[in-house]
């Protein structure tokens, strides 16, 4: 399945107190091309939300949808996306052999706001962040390998708790594999 159309749809509460739409709207999606090199490589993703700090509630929101395109979340962050991987992402980049972490990913975060391990290793596509991402597939299916030389499989119905660990993706399909996403700012302890 190819997203042609993905809508934010998000509810508040007027200021008398009653459940209402504050947003209904196409959202545009954005093109990420990992590799530029090789055109299988590229995704496409949708900004659905995001929050600077934990909400408050009652929550009523007008204007623009919040969003911040940053790499970093610092705690109390939050991040939803849609996020459309292309048939082979990952598969020509990523040499299942080599799983060592490149030495330039693993510094300290800069100022551009990238945080440790947030630019794929160039060499395995492994990269982590400081969050908790949450991800479910919506169709097709993607494989996620660790540094460890483990791999997971999941699918339409399957949901991943990525706690901060070094991954990458592959597409190992023909089809596209379409995933949401929400990702919490943490702590890391060194």
């Amino acid at each position: 399945m190819t997203l042609n159309q993905v809508r934010r749809v998000v509810t508040g509460q007027s200021p008398d107190g009653k459940g209402m739409f504050t947003h209904v709207e196409t959202v545009e999606p954005c093109e990420l091309n990992v590799n530029p090199n090789q055109v299988v490589d590229s995704m496409r993703y949708w900004a659905i939300w995001s929050w600077q700090e934990t909400p408050t509630l009652p929550f009523h929101h007008s204007g623009a949808a919040p969003w911040s395109d940053k790499m970093r979340r610092d705690p109390g962050e939050a991040l939803i996306v849609i996020s459309e991987f292309a048939p082979k992402f990952g598969v020509e980049m990523t040499p299942q052999v080599v799983l060592e972490p490149s030495a330039e990913v693993t510094g300290t975060p800069d100022e551009n706001n990238i945080s440790r391990g947030g630019i794929p290793d160039p060499r395995t596509a492994m990269h982590f962040s400081d969050t908790v991402d949450v991800w479910w597939v919506i169709s097709g299916e993607i494989t996620i390998l660790s540094d460890d030389g483990a791999e997971v499989t999941i699918r339409q119905g399957d949901v991943l708790v990525e706690n901060g660990a070094r991954h990458s993706w592959e597409n190992r399909s023909d089809e596209p594999c379409v995933v949401g996403s929400i990702s919490f700012g943490t702590v890391r302890r060194d």
